[in-house]
């Protein structure tokens, strides 16, 4: 009679993978805090700048479909080396010598991204069992954690190096020299995970079909988040005179709120439902972020990552409802919800650069920050699975 099997506590399970999303997302949330100087570097207008996050989330996004694809149908093991194309490519993007050279590099370091991230969370959600919402928000929340230090370090790094040695360029060589021994030791410990191939090869509109309504959601709340990670650091410092540091720590704060939320929204799903944990989060976002637009006190630095814990809240919850409702399909339903999502909202970033320059940040942000409002209207149609 062979032994049982020991217990593996879930997040042990999971270590493997958060640790591998915290080297990924860490250097993925460094083009905010790069974008400042590589405005000044370039002399570009807000529009350019817009368009820069909107090339790199664009490739981030966009290409994972083709990898969620292939992840459903392919054994391959695309989570070591997504991270260390997001790394080492980003860092090479601020070394460029100009804007067009700057761009190029941002495309392969996305590619990176979308390379690692469906199927990493499909293979995050299969090793959860009964707890799908505790895993993501798990796996996520390695993540989020890398995505709000990522550009703290690097903005500590580029002060400090334009300090020392007059170029804030040479905080970059640093970052890719960490990146490069962290992604030995990720080769070194990281399991090789294979997924296995689908059953139902259905068409990809059959799979994409179940999603549309979500997929609506999803590009509404990554526009808002990503318009005020964009522009936040650049609305701080032009309307409300802070210094790049001080910007950058209000920056932390918010990010933080977010990382802070992935691990509250799974569990809340588990116990209470998807939908409604949706619909409360997409609902209340608003008014925090209102609040923050209007209040230059304390009241408005109080509500933001208040703001940014409700808008973080729904994104494990919405990627575990998109798995649940494709369970053939974990790879594609994780790109289409983290993926495709995240790169049509990147365009209305652009969108909100160009309402900047024609009437000011201030109009932009509040009239963007409207989109959570009809994101939770569309969530009201979703269908209760869980």
């Amino acid at each position: 009679m062979s032994a049982s099997k020991p217990y593996v506590p879930l997040w042990k399970r999971l270590s493997p993978l958060m640790t591998a999303h915290f080297a990924n997302d860490f250097y993925a949330n460094v083009l905010p805090v790069m974008l400042p100087l590589i405005q000044a570097k370039f002399d570009l207008s807000l529009t350019l700048v817009g368009f820069a996050s909107t090339v790199f989330t664009s490739a981030a996004s966009f290409l994972q479909l083709a990898f969620g694809w292939m992840g459903d149908r392919l054994k391959g093991n695309l989570v070591l080396w997504g991270p260390i194309l997001t790394g080492v490519f980003v860092c090479i993007a601020g070394l460029m010598p100009n804007y067009a050279g700057f761009l190029l590099a941002l495309v392969v370091s996305g590619a990176g991204t979308a390379m690692f991230h469906p199927q990493a969370t499909a293979l995050a959600g299969s090793l959860a069992h009964t707890r799908r919402g505790m895993a993501i928000s798990l796996f996520i929340a390695g993540g989020s954690l890398g995505f709000a230090l990522g550009p703290a370090l690097s903005a500590f790094l580029f002060e400090f190096s334009a300090q020392r040695w007059q170029r804030w360029e040479i905080g970059l060589w640093i970052l890719l020299g960490f990146g490069l021994i962290l992604f030995v030791l990720l080769k070194i410990y990281l399991p090789v995970f294979h997924t296995k191939a689908a059953k139902h090869q259905e068409t990809l509109w059959s799979v994409l079909k179940p999603l549309s309504t979500m997929c609506f959601i999803v590009v509404l709340r990554h526009a808002v988040f990503l318009s005020f990670m964009t522009y936040l650091i650049i609305f701080l410092q032009e309307q409300r005179g802070y210094s790049y540091a001080e910007a950058n720590i209000v920056f932390f704060i918010f990010l933080t709120g977010g990382a802070i939320s992935a691990i509250l929204g799974g569990p809340l799903s588990d116990r209470f439902g998807r939908k409604p944990v949706i619909l409360f989060s997409l609902a209340g976002a608003f008014p925090f972020l209102w609040l923050f637009l209007q209040f230059e006190n304390w009241i408005g630095l109080a509500a933001l990552p208040i703001g940014a814990m409700l808008l973080g809240m729904n994104n494990p919850v919405i990627v575990a409802h998109a798995q649940e409702r494709l369970p053939h399909h974990a790879s594609t339903a994780s790109a289409i919800t983290m993926g495709v999502g995240w790169g049509i909202g990147s365009w209305v970033v652009s969108l909100v650069g160009v309402a900047a320059d024609q009437f000011g940040m201030m109009a932009a942000l509040n009239g963007v920050s409207l989109l959570s409002i009809g994101a939770a209207l569309l969530a009201l149609r979703l269908q209760t699975n869980n």
